[in-house]
């Protein structure tokens, strides 16, 4: 059983896969080039560009880390542009691609909750986290997907 976690950004997208009994993780992230990406106010960018890595990447990681469950980080903080949810849209459809999986999305206080400890965790906790139960460091992105990963395995235990 994996699980992934993901954490969308309009630049990138990290995914972590966590499986069901132990502290193995894997990640993989897809960076958006500069053609796709959003750039300014009102600019949506490429959403299609957006899905179509985003499915491309998720289809490959899959080879390896088939998952039971995916779930997306909702976008959360003092402003969620249009274009972010617009970015995390295009993500949850590319991640349809595989049936019957439950796919949904965690706020951002949940899965720090579940994972990490505290809903209020900043981003330092969060990396600090990730160092000390993976091994994993320098990348907030792929840290938080992780978190969103570890939170969704118990969504997925609970269900």
């Amino acid at each position: 059983m994996w699980v992934w976690g993901v954490d969308v950004s309009t630049k990138r997208v990290a995914i972590a896969a966590v499986p069901g009994d132990d502290t193995d993780a894997a990640t993989t992230v897809v960076e958006f080039p500069a053609a796709v990406r959003s750039c300014g106010k009102g600019d949506t960018g490429d959403l299609y560009g957006v899905y179509t890595l985003v499915r491309l990447a998720a289809v490959r990681f899959s080879w390896d880390y088939p998952p039971t469950a995916i779930i997306v980080e909702k976008p959360a903080g003092k402003v969620v542009t249009p274009v972010l949810w617009l970015t995390v849209g295009a993500t949850i459809t590319a991640l349809q691609h595989f049936p019957g999986l439950l796919v949904t999305t965690l706020p951002v206080g949940t899965w720090k909750r579940w994972s990490v400890g505290r809903g209020d965790a900043s981003k330092a906790d969060v990396a600090a986290w990730a160092l000390e139960t993976f091994g994993h460091e320098d990348d907030q992105d792929v840290a938080d997907a992780l978190g969103v990963a570890v939170a969704g395995r118990q969504l997925v235990v609970e269900a």
